[in-house]
């Protein structure tokens, strides 16, 4: 082959390569050309799947957002949160303390929103007992003492207890604790807690008050008697309700006078009254006659001094003023006076 041959083949595959270059070019233009440009779907809205959420603190739950159209081109959606307590990743919200939020979805195309109210709630922490200051109580009665109870544990989310006593007439008890004695007598108070109902009780002993005496009068500040006739004086202790309202009496000068607690009716007939009285017409006379009276025990002595008692006997037997045997009283118990 001549060397013009050989050049003219070359210049011919030089050709050939530009005219496949230019077809390829000529063919990608007719394809891009032949090509549509794909439509945009916009977002329309945007709705979560809850409105409301309730969380304890610590707790976490998810929620989802829709994108409306199905078919929007771009469903990219972004979170947020009002507060910072509450926090929101990819839809899931986490309480970290009791607290209110709002959390928001926002689509990335249109910036459409929705929102979810959020409730954060402490987290309940259960009673596991309680205890009182004191297991037993003694009280007077109308005496107040209050009672303290202490929940366990310390930081139990309901620490609210119910108080009761097992006899009111002998004691109550307040919602606070005080304790109120009533009368004499035992009674339990017990203490509950409202939750679990936990219990914890206290032993009360009342004992009735001791009203003490303020003072003590007579009925009378001075007599006038003759000497053998005797009469009753009525001592009246105040107060009225006074716990102890015994008295004692004496005379400071027994010659001259003595006073008793008490008459024995007919034992002091027989034993000690030698001379007698009785009523008449209202009032009192002394018999001036002397009889010896027999009971069955012995006889009875002349005496000229005469005691002062009561009429109204109605046991016993002792001599009238005409010698005849009457009825006379055991027992009664007065306080006289004897003007010996």
């Amino acid at each position: 082959m001549s060397l013009q041959q050989h050049f003219n083949i070359r210049i011919l595959m030089k050709r050939n390569r530009e005219l496949q270059i230019a077809l390829v070019l000529y063919l990608s233009m007719i394809l891009a050309a032949c090509q549509k440009e794909p439509d945009t779907v916009a977002v329309t809205g945007i709705t979560l799947s809850q409105t409301t959420v309730e969380l304890t603190e610590g707790e976490s739950t998810r929620i989802t957002a829709t994108v409306s159209p199905s078919n929007a081109t771009n469903k990219k959606v972004l979170w947020s949160s009002d507060n910072p307590l509450v926090t929101v990743t990819d839809g899931t919200i986490t309480g970290t303390k009791p607290c209110n939020a709002t959390v928001t979805a926002k689509s990335d195309d249109g910036g459409k929103t929705a929102t979810c109210t959020v409730t954060v709630k402490a987290k309940v922490i259960s009673v596991t007992g309680v205890s009182l200051n004191t297991t037993s109580l003694t009280m007077t009665e109308g005496d107040t003492q209050t009672l303290t109870s202490t929940v366990s544990p310390s930081n139990a989310t309901d620490k609210s207890v119910t108080w009761s006593s097992s006899n009111t007439s002998v004691a109550t008890v307040s919602s606070s604790g005080v304790v109120t004695a009533k009368s004499p007598g035992t009674a339990t108070i017990t203490v509950r807690t409202n939750d679990g109902g936990k219990t914890a009780t206290c032993a009360v002993t009342v004992k009735a008050k001791v009203i003490s005496v303020t003072g003590v009068s007579l009925n009378k500040t001075n007599l006038m008697m003759t000497e053998g006739d005797s009469q009753t004086l009525t001592a009246t202790v105040t107060p009225s309700n006074a716990t102890d309202k015994s008295v004692t009496w004496s005379s400071n000068n027994t010659s001259i006078a003595t006073v008793s607690s008490s008459v024995l009716g007919c034992r002091h007939c027989k034993e000690s009254r030698h001379g007698y009285n009785y009523r008449e017409d209202e009032r009192w006379r002394q018999d001036r006659h002397m009889y010896s009276y027999r009971q069955g025990e012995g006889d009875i002595g002349y005496r000229s001094k005469f005691e002062y008692y009561q009429p109204d006997y109605d046991r016993g037997r002792y001599p009238d003023a005409n010698g005849d045997s009457q009825s006379c009283k055991r027992n009664r118990q007065v306080s006289y006076l004897v003007i010996k």
